[in-house]
C-alpha cells in the first residue's frame, strides 16, 4: 500500500484566495500553465513530508503541538508575483510574502524538529509563497515580455492564526485535505 504525502503549512485566509483567484484570471494563467491551482488549495508550505515514516510524522506533529504551543500569531504581507524556473517560461508563478522573522523562525522550528527525527536535511533556502500556476504548458510559447517579475501588486494581508498537516490527494479537486492544525497564540500584533 502506498504511503499517503504530507506536508505542514500555513492555510490563507478568503481576501487572499480571492485576490489569488482574480490574479490567475486576469494573468489568463490558463493559456500558459498545465496546473491552475485550486482556490482551495492555496497556502504557504512550511516543510514538504512527502512520503515520510508515518510514525515519525505523527512523533514529529505530537512535538510541533507543545513546540509550537507559545509562539503568536503574526500577519504576512503579500506584495509581489514572481516565478521558479526560466524566467520567459517558468516552471511555478506564484505571489510573494514579504520577508517575516517569524515566518521563517516558525518554519526553522519545523525543520530542526523534523531532523531531530531522522527526516532529511532540506539543502535549498526556504522560499516562502502562495503557488498559482504551475507546470509550463507549450514549449513554443513564451511569458509576455511586459511581464518582468518581480512584478509589484496591492498589498494583502494574511493573518497567521495556525498551521496545519496536510495530506496531498493527487486526482481531487481540491486536492489538500488538512489533517489535524496547531493554533497558534492570541497576541498583540
Amino acid at each position: 500500500m502506498a504511503t499517503s504525502h504530507t506536508f505542514i503549512g500555513i492555510p490563507i485566509n478568503k481576501k487572499l484566495q480571492e485576490e489569488a483567484k482574480k490574479l490567475q484570471e486576469t494573468f489568463q494563467l490558463s493559456t500558459y500553465f498545465k496546473k491552475i491551482v485550486n482556490n482551495y488549495d492555496f497556502h504557504v508550505t512550511l516543510l514538504f513530508l512527502g512520503g515520510w515514516n508515518p510514525e515519525k510524522k505523527v512523533l514529529l506533529w505530537e512535538g510541533l503541538k507543545k513546540t509550537l504551543a507559545n509562539k503568536e500569531e503574526f500577519t504576512l504581507d503579500f506584495s509581489k508575483i514572481e516565478t521558479f524556473g526560466s524566467s520567459n517560461k517558468p516552471s511555478v508563478f506564484h505571489i510573494s510574502p514579504n520577508y517575516s522573522d517569524h515566518l521563517f523562525e516558525i518554519q526553522s522550528l519545523i525543520h530542526k524538529e523534523a531532523i531531530q527525527l531522522g527526516f532529511e536535511r532540506v539543502k535549498r533556502r526556504y522560499s516562502p509563497h502562495v503557488t498559482l500556476a504551475k507546470k509550463w504548458k507549450d514549449s513554443g510559447r513564451s511569458l509576455p515580455c511586459e511581464w518582468n517579475f518581480p512584478l509589484e501588486i496591492e498589498l494583502i494581508k494574511n493573518s497567521v492564526e495556525k498551521v496545519s498537516l496536510y495530506e496531498v490527494y493527487p486526482s481531487k479537486e481540491p486536492m489538500y485535505k488538512v489533517l489535524s492544525s496547531i493554533t497558534l497564540q492570541k497576541g498583540i500584533q
